[in-house]
């Protein structure tokens, strides 16, 4: 068993598996685990796509930041699944790196269409909705990538997700959280 000394902030692109792998990861650590767009979807009393649909990206980036920012100073020791563009904005990447342990969890695009081009997958994310066939939402993705991917890699762990790797995460987090996390 692990004890958790500072928070562990999933990042990447959306459906890379954050909130998937965070809730395998928190209860391997035996500690909570949140998602910082359910938490700013709570505090606001809107979905995330209402949010956007209401105030627009920029304001959505603000709360973010200011989640973040709110979240720093408790230095709660958890896992956190992070909203697929916070890294990306505000510096948020360099006040992750200061706080906590960033583990970027690094997909392909074929990966990532694979589990997006879904009504379902589409429908609670906004900045995708619109985009109807596979060959424009990899686009899209690719293009997102692109821009984002400098802000990824800024982390202090990068995972290659990979079909192939399902289940694997788990020995991942041993080897690599093993230096960081003390055995109770």
């Amino acid at each position: 068993m692990f004890l958790v000394q500072k928070p562990i902030f999933l990042i990447g692109y959306m459906g890379c598996g954050k909130t998937k792998s965070g809730k395998k990861l928190a209860q391997l650590l035996h500690t909570q685990f949140i998602d910082s767009d359910v938490q700013i979807s709570n505090k606001e009393n809107l979905s995330i796509p209402e949010i956007f649909a209401r105030h627009g990206e920029a304001y959505f980036r603000i709360l973010e930041h200011n989640w973040l920012q709110n979240f720093g100073h408790s230095r709660t020791p958890l896992v956190i699944a992070a909203g697929g563009g916070m890294p990306c904005f505000n510096d948020n990447i360099a006040l992750m790196n200061k706080i906590g342990l960033t583990v970027y969890l690094q997909a392909s695009v074929n990966l990532l269409v694979k589990r997006l081009a879904t009504p379902k997958a589409q429908q609670k994310r906004p900045l995708i909705a619109h985009l109807k066939t596979p060959l424009v939402l990899a686009a899209h993705i690719a293009s997102q990538l692109t821009e984002r991917e400098p802000y990824y890699l800024q982390a202090q762990i990068v995972y290659l997700l990979t079909i192939y790797r399902r289940g694997k995460l788990k020995q991942l987090f041993l080897a690599a959280l093993t230096p960081i996390y003390t055995p109770k």
